[in-house]
């Protein structure tokens, strides 16, 4: 990629950026603000899905509060923090069992 088509991308992810915050400060619905950020998400890292978590009964289950590119019946739903670690070690993120316990994510991740 040269060096314009850096500039040009950037430039797009920075309107794409001022563009949601402005939708963000009007928009009284969370509920859209969360999707429309998903879908954000997706787009600049290339990815098709993403989703907001969210923690439910002291960490014990993580809600799927908000997503896109997810198979039906994904968003709105629970699931339990164990399964979602599972899903975690059986995932394409590059981040499944077979690296070193110290090199997979949420090692350091705090729960209150």
């Amino acid at each position: 990629m040269s060096d314009a088509d850096r500039i040009w991308e950037m430039l797009r992810r920075q309107k794409m950026l001022a563009d949601f915050g402005e939708f963000a400060l009007t928009c009284q619905n969370l509920d859209e603000v969360l999707s429309k950020a998903c879908s954000l998400v997706a787009a600049v890292l290339g990815t098709g899905r993403a989703k907001v978590l969210e923690i439910h009964h002291a960490g014990a289950c993580l809600f799927v509060r908000a997503g896109v590119g997810w198979g039906p019946g994904v968003v709105g739903q629970r699931s339990s923090l164990s399964a979602f670690a599972e899903s975690l070690g059986s995932s394409r993120s590059g981040f499944g069992k077979d690296r070193p316990a110290a090199e997979r994510p949420g090692r350091s991740f705090r729960w209150s």
